[in-house]
C-alpha cells in the first residue's frame, strides 16, 4: 500500500528484498525495564528458557539484540523446528521441561498472547501467567479455548510474589 501511494511499482521481487529486509536487520530495541530485572532476579533462582514463535531470523536478530543468550539457559525458536512445534503445540514446551531438568508441575510459562501462549502449558499443567500491559500488542485478544492463563500481572516485577513458592 505504501509503494503505491508513493507511486512505486508493486514488483514482487521488490516487496520480497523488503521482507527480507526487515526480517534479518538487527533492531534498534531494548527490554523493557521489568523485564530485565527480571531476567536478572530469575537467573539466580531457577533455570530459564525461552519459547518464541515467528519467522527465525526475525526472532534471532531480537534475541541477538537484547543479549538474551547468556541470559537464559535454553532457547526455542519453533520456526527452526516447523509448524508442528508452534504454540499452541506442547511440543516445544516439551522439550524446554526436559532440557531445563523440570517436572511440568514446577514450569512457568509467563507470556502475553491469550489466543495461543497458554493452551500447550495448561495441557502439560505448567503454571501460566500472563503480562498484561495496558498499551500491550495483544491486550484485546480473545483468549483460546484452554489457554486462559492461572493469573495475571501487569508487571514482572509481580512475578516473585505469584511464583517464587
Amino acid at each position: 500500500e505504501v509503494l503505491r501511494q508513493r507511486g512505486v511499482s508493486d514488483d514482487p521481487s521488490l516487496i520480497a528484498a523488503m521482507v527480507r529486509t526487515f526480517r534479518t536487520h538487527r533492531p534498534t530495541i531494548q527490554l523493557f525495564d521489568d523485564a530485565d530485572a527480571a531476567l536478572t532476579y530469575w537467573q539466580t533462582k531457577a533455570r530459564t528458557g525461552i519459547i518464541s514463535d515467528g519467522p527465525a531470523v526475525m526472532q534471532r536478530t531480537k534475541i541477538e539484540a537484547l543479549s538474551l543468550r547468556n541470559r537464559v539457559d535454553e532457547i526455542v525458536l519453533t520456526d527452526e523446528w516447523g509448524s508442528d512445534f508452534a504454540k499452541p503445540s506442547v511440543k516445544a514446551f516439551e522439550w524446554m521441561a526436559g532440557r531445563l531438568g523440570a517436572a511440568h508441575a514446577r514450569c512457568v510459562y509467563v507470556a502475553d498472547n491469550p489466543a495461543k501462549d497458554f493452551v500447550g502449558p495448561n495441557v502439560l499443567g505448567w503454571r501460566t501467567v500472563r503480562v498484561l500491559r495496558s498499551d500491550g500488542v495483544y491486550r484485546d485478544h480473545q483468549t483460546a479455548d484452554g489457554g486462559a492463563p492461572q493469573a495475571t500481572i501487569a508487571s514482572l516485577n509481580e512475578l516473585p510474589d505469584k511464583f517464587s513458592k
